[in-house]
């Protein structure tokens, strides 16, 4: 996902509004998550960085931890993101603040890829409910009480 900054960096205070989709995948401790995101993005040209705030949606295979089906799981959050570039930052012509994350760029391009990797996965629930009211697996039977009664007798 790699945007063409040339007309941005030619004026401090430029902006540009992109809209981004595609799939970002990654490999985790628990195997390759593949998440379909769709972003609406704001690059600001700030004179020290390029500043990209915006939104992410995105969807992905999910397995609720209660019932154990698989299930589509939507996701959104915000990004607020900066990209300095890396001639700049190696030559000390700007320095970042020591706490501050940032992305480097080289050239007119940046690529978008990362940043929007990072900020989705950071919102995606370490444990996953297919929806809100499930009932989850009987522990005794093994029975998905949502779709039949458990007819062992043991309760919630």
């Amino acid at each position: 996902m790699i945007e063409d900054i040339k007309e941005l960096k030619k004026q401090i205070g430029l902006k540009k509004e992109i809209h981004l989709s595609g799939n970002i995948g990654t490999e985790t401790d628990d195997g390759y998550i593949n998440v379909f995101v769709e972003s609406d993005l704001e690059l600001t040209n700030t004179g020290r960085c390029i500043l990209v705030i915006g939104k992410i949606k995105g969807q992905t295979d999910s397995v609720c931890v209660r019932c154990l089906n698989e299930f589509k799981l939507n996701v959104e959050c915000d990004i607020n993101e900066h990209f300095y570039q890396e001639e700049d930052v190696s030559n000390r012509t700007i320095q970042p603040s020591k706490d501050e994350d940032y992305f480097l760029y080289k050239g007119t391009k940046i690529d978008l890829t990362e940043a929007l990797r990072q900020n989705i996965l950071m919102a995606i629930p370490l444990k996953t409910i297919c929806k809100p009211d499930c009932k989850g697996i009987c522990m005794s039977c093994g029975c998905d009480r949502n779709t039949q009664e458990c007819s062992c007798g043991e309760s919630d």
